[in-house]
């Protein structure tokens, strides 16, 4: 698995889910996370992206993903995560 490149679909997943619509975006929260499988050049890969409250007071959330894919001599697995803040309103 490139990489790069896996590290730019993933963060392009995440900054998906990031701007959801706030009523939407806490719907995911606690549930099971989503997966997909997707291409990466000529590879199939796997993404998967939970989200989770980061803090008691439920003002932030974390969105963790990760992308897996088999390489020619290992299984690879890159993971990420990014806070959302929720503004009370």
């Amino acid at each position: 698995m490139h990489k790069a490149d896996a590290y730019a679909t993933l963060a392009r997943e995440l900054e998906a889910m990031r701007s959801l619509a706030l009523p939407d975006l806490i719907a995911l929260i606690g549930r099971p996370a989503t997966v997909r499988t997707s291409m990466l050049g000529s590879e199939e890969i796997q993404i998967e992206i939970a989200a989770a409250w980061e803090n008691s007071r439920r003002c932030t959330t974390r969105l963790c993903g990760s992308v897996r894919g088999a390489s020619s001599w290992r299984h690879e697995i890159l993971e990420e995560s990014v806070l959302v803040t929720i503004e009370p309103g």
